[in-house]
């Protein structure tokens, strides 16, 4: 299955869920709310604040991710607001097939994203983001591990329990195009506990939440990562593109932080880099299971 393949499965999966979410009725009387609060229960999946912990493995490869963002508002009205956000992710890749050793490479995000409402149910998002990702052993910062990103979504609520949105992407360092449309939906009756949260090309997630402190969650997630690598003459470039389909169990811990459980199967290319022989080596999609716990600030 090729990268445009995962992206066909998305869009047919989300057809799915649309067409089923016109089955699902909330079990009480939809309860008063004002706009602020609809808008708001009709956003789609945001966690500014989280840590993250993930392994994947198979019997040839196996690769663990530990990931810290933290966000600050850093400008707030009353129909308005922008903040700061900053993410660092480690990676260790390991293959004794693939790779003479252990491969750590990392990730330095910073994003200023924001939104505001343009006129009552229509709202706008937006985001600028840079990255820098390598091993780090470059004998000084290199330009090719920079790359960055930006996005526009406009979300416009079209009842008190569905939302839809549409967008543009660009990522600099995508293996599909560096820039992609976006798609989505958001559904959630006042008072109900059954939750849709689509945003194509990166997830769909279907969330039953059984009582105020314990939810259940099916999702499939979309992702990409391209990191610099030095060789022994040449700096060469360590990709993994794919995507998971995973269960969730989460659990409201204290406050606004939840722990999230997931465990499930990523499908998943790598490019792996022979820093010995300055070459590449191009892996075809794999399977393999993977765990992840996450600590969200919501």
């Amino acid at each position: 299955m090729t990268a445009r393949g995962c992206v066909l499965v998305l869009a047919l999966a989300l057809a799915l869920v649309v067409m089923a979410s016109g089955l699902a009725r909330a079990d009480d009387e939809p309860a008063r709310e004002d706009t602020k609060a609809r808008d708001r229960r009709l956003a789609p999946r945001n966690d500014t604040v989280f840590v993250s912990i993930s392994q994947l493995h198979d019997d040839e490869l196996a690769s663990r991710d530990q990931r810290v963002s933290i966000g600050a508002p850093v400008l707030r009205g009353d129909r308005y607001g922008a903040g700061l956000f900053l993410r660092y992710q480690t990676t260790w890749i390991d293959s004794d097939r693939f790779l003479a050793r252990g491969l750590v490479v990392h990730r330095f995000d910073v994003m200023l994203g924001g939104g505001g409402q343009l006129t009552p149910g229509w709202l706008i998002r937006g985001g600028l983001g840079a990255t820098y990702a390598s091993d780090l052993h470059q004998s000084s910062p290199a330009f090719e591990a920079v790359h960055s990103t930006a996005a526009v979504i406009v979300r416009h609520v079209i009842g008190p329990g569905d939302a839809w949105l549409a967008g543009i992407a660009y990522a600099s360092s995508s293996n599909l195009y560096p820039i992609l449309p976006i798609l989505g939906y958001v559904h959630e009756r006042p008072g109900s506990p059954f939750r849709i949260d689509v945003q194509l090309p990166h997830h769909l997630r279907v969330e039953y939440r059984f009582t105020g402190t314990l939810n259940a969650a099916f999702g499939l997630e979309a992702h990409g990562d391209v990191w610099l690598v030095a060789g022994m003459h040449r700096d060469l470039d360590a990709r993994r593109n794919g995507g998971a389909v995973f269960g969730e169990l989460g659990v409201a811990a204290y406050g606004p932080v939840e722990l999230e459980l997931r465990l499930g199967v990523a499908i998943d290319s790598y490019t792996l880099p022979s820093v010995m022989t300055d070459t590449t080596i191009d892996l075809p999609l794999r399977p393999s299971s993977f765990g992840q716990l996450l600590v969200v600030v919501r």
